[in-house]
């Protein structure tokens, strides 16, 4: 339920306008659900939902500000790197972005 690859590889190939709903809502769904107060919640934390929000939040962080998140791992850096280059290719971000990968 709360696996960020498969999110990462479901919206991988969208447009950067199709991309940042799917997830903001992904991100809104996995607090919701994890801190709502309402039966379940502790379940959907043991489920992984705040780390799944959290990772969330940086690569929007990165799609939206285009810059590196601070604590970003090598592969959350080649997640996001991946994501530039698409998105330069789409011409949605400007080539120089891909320099915060050299």
């Amino acid at each position: 339920m709360y696996d960020y690859f498969e999110t990462i590889n479901r919206i991988e190939d969208m447009d950067w306008h199709e991309m940042m709903p799917i997830i903001q809502d992904e991100i809104r769904t996995a607090e919701r659900n994890a801190f709502s107060g309402k039966p379940g919640c502790v379940r959907h934390r043991e489920m992984g939902a705040p780390q799944y929000a959290s990772k969330l939040k940086a690569l929007a962080f990165f799609l939206g500000q285009g810059a590196l998140p601070t604590g970003a791992s090598g592969k959350e850096i080649a997640i996001y790197k991946r994501f530039a280059q698409k998105l330069v290719q789409k011409e949605q971000f400007k080539p120089e972005s891909l320099a915060l990968f050299d």
